[in-house]
């Protein structure tokens, strides 16, 4: 599998208002990598769950599991240890796949 890069809009279950952009890399060397131009914090939620992020672009629907923020600086970088495509997941939501 070669490396892919999707360009989409991401948020946080919790805001689903507050849509960034960003960029989600797979790589089958490195895993998952979601970089976002903003931050998902927003003023009422000071301690945000990063545990799934979704994202959205024309094409697809996307939830980010097990999301790890790795460093904050002009952007967010995130780990993402479960992909999970073509659909919305809550947190908390079980997830069945074949």
């Amino acid at each position: 599998m070669a490396e892919a890069q999707l360009d989409e809009q991401f948020w946080l279950s919790a805001n689903p208002a507050r849509k960034i952009a960003g960029w989600v890399t797979f790589s089958p060397m490195a895993g998952g990598s979601l970089t976002l131009l903003d931050s998902v914090e927003g003023i009422d939620s000071p301690r945000p769950d990063y545990s799934r992020i979704r994202g959205q672009n024309i094409h697809l629907r996307l939830t980010l599991g097990d999301c790890r923020r790795e460093f904050l600086n002009l952007v967010q970088r995130f780990a993402v240890d479960t992909p999970l495509n073509g659909a919305h997941y809550e947190c908390g939501e079980a997830v069945e796949t074949d």
